[in-house]
């Protein structure tokens, strides 16, 4: 059902108005976000564990263990983009270099927990309260009875609650709770009979805590769960909901997941390792997220895709409302959340088709100035296959520029194209008459004239077709370069509820509008809008 404004609806019926046009791109999925990530650094740091975080300030908190002297370093970029320095890293304190490590907060609070390199199971942390500017001493959470603690995962709560969860060489998954300054006790997690191989753990808050969970089942088996630790959100607070299992793999198969990294910013995200030991082996990321209505109990994912990366430590990610950030030990990306490109003023020619079984789109840009000759790249990024093409007709009213949200199309591929200015022969082909013609020649000046066709196309309102262009087209066979088209009428007609095409007649002046040839009075099926003519 499409809803007009009851100004839109009088533009439709008045017998003087500006009708609009509105087409713009984005990168997005049904209903997500889809962005397309650019490699801003890349540096020489050896490959190692990390992590990342974005505070309230929209700083980007990176850290990393050094595999080779275990040196555990920080890094902060304020106002981060693609021109800032990520080769800088101040040092913080040695850590475990077997263990990961885990950036995690809740507005301008940071903290960054790690695992004793002495020990190997003491976990310690350091707490920032100016979006990571300053940092803490060095504090201790617990040094669990068990050995061996390899992964670490924390998120912060809206009330300021700390959720640390870490597995050790039990391969049991813990859970200890700071309430204000103190933490509680390890307590154990009710799964551990169906995990029985742990390879990392990923927490996100989100009215619960939410986590990924990778490792092995009983049967060998390696599979990606999800699971979580209530709040009072979707379980019970201080309860643990079932496992879901995400994706797996069968136990003869030679793939193992490991080295999960899970975000929530506009929707759920997710990155995690896919490690294949047979022939051709990789270790490749893959990411996921979740569809903004669904919930995290829902579990309902997108088909993991893999990242162009090869890499032993996964993918980790943060972000805000505008970008999606992707960090390892040495390298950093930047994918926006927000890109929409608005192709309205660039738009020579425009054709959609709706019906009930299919449907496709045809949008021919300018080009003149060169403004996209790399597309999918720099500020028409967005200009890729895979982007949706969102077209919204409309009107110029009283309270401004008013569409409605038109038809979505997808785009599959994309073609540059070499139009000469000219005529062509009484074979009515495919044509273009310069602008400057369109604008100063009347059909006076033309002379002899012989009318060739007209048609209709319509704008649909929800409850049926309320009115389409309606033109004519005259060829000037006598014009001394070569005979050429023109469109005489370019009219609006309403349909009132009928199929006849009868109705008020609206001359369009401000903008050229023309359309395919169709039968007069049948329901059209899309818009044209081009600096010439229509094909015949």
């Amino acid at each position: 059902m499409r809803t007009l404004s009851s100004t839109l609806l009088s533009a439709q019926k008045s017998t003087a108005f500006h009708p609009y046009l509105k087409v713009e791109l984005d990168e997005a999925l049904p209903g997500v976000a889809h962005p397309v990530f650019s490699q801003i650094y890349s540096g020489s740091e050896p490959a190692s564990h990390h992590a990342v975080h974005m505070p309230s300030d929209g700083s980007l908190i990176r850290a990393r263990v050094d595999s080779s002297d275990e040196k555990l370093y920080v890094q902060r970029v304020v106002n981060p983009s693609e021109t800032s320095d990520y080769s800088q890293w101040t040092f913080m304190n040695t850590a475990a270099k077997e263990a990961n490590i885990c950036l995690c907060g809740q507005g301008s609070q940071v903290l960054l927990i790690y695992v004793d390199d002495v020990n190997n199971k003491t976990m310690r942390y350091r707490e920032s309260t100016d979006n990571g500017a300053t940092w803490s001493s060095e504090k201790t959470v617990v040094t669990p009875a068990n050995d061996g603690v390899l992964w670490v995962a924390a998120d912060v709560s809206l009330s300021g609650r700390v959720a640390l969860f870490y597995g050790a060489d039990d391969e049991v998954i813990y859970i200890i709770v700071r309430t204000g300054s103190s933490w509680g006790n390890p307590l154990p997690w009710p799964h551990s009979s169906d995990v029985t191989v742990l390879r990392g753990i990923s927490c996100a808050y989100g009215s619960d805590w939410n986590l990924v969970v990778c490792g092995d089942g009983p049967t060998g088996k390696s599979k990606v769960w999800t699971v979580i630790y209530g709040d009072g959100g979707d379980v019970a607070s201080d309860s643990w909901s079932s496992l879901i299992e995400l994706t797996l793999a069968e136990s003869n198969a030679g793939v193992q997941f490991s080295h999960p990294f899970l975000a929530n910013m506009d929707t759920f995200r997710l990155f995690f390792l896919e490690k294949f030991t047979g022939t051709a082996s990789y270790q490749r990321p893959f990411w996921s997220f979740t569809p903004p209505s669904a919930t995290y109990l829902d579990s309902q994912w997108r088909e993991p895709v893999p990242f162009n990366l090869a890499s032993s430590y996964g993918v980790a990610v943060a972000g805000n409302a505008n970008n999606l950030w992707l960090s390892t030990s040495s390298r950093v990306w930047r994918g926006p959340l927000v890109s929409i490109l608005d192709l309205t003023e660039d738009v020579l020619e425009a054709n959609a088709l709706e019906a009930p079984t299919n449907g496709g789109a045809t949008i021919v840009l300018r080009n003149d100035d060169g403004r996209y000759n790399s597309p999918g790249s720099g500020s028409v990024a967005a200009l890729r296959k895979g982007s949706r093409v969102r077209i919204s007709p409309g009107y110029i009213t009283s309270q401004g520029v008013e569409t409605s949200l038109g038809p979505s199309f997808w785009v599959q591929g994309l073609e540059h194209l070499l139009r000469r200015w000219g005529s062509i022969s009484p074979a009515f082909g495919r044509w273009l008459v310069p602008p400057s013609t369109m604008e100063s020649q009347t059909p006076v000046q033309l002379g002899p004239r012989r009318h060739i066709g007209e048609g209709y196309r319509g704008l649909y309102s929800g409850s049926g077709w309320t009115g389409g262009f309606y033109y004519k087209l005259q060829h000037y066979p006598h014009r001394p370069s070569a005979g050429l088209y023109h469109p005489s009428q370019l009219q609006w007609r309403q349909f009132p509820g009928t199929t006849d095409g009868d109705g008020a007649r609206h001359d369009l002046v401000s903008r050229r509008y023309a359309q395919h040839k169709v039968s007069p009075g049948r329901r059209p099926g899309g818009l044209l809008v081009r600096d010439g003519p229509p094909d015949l």
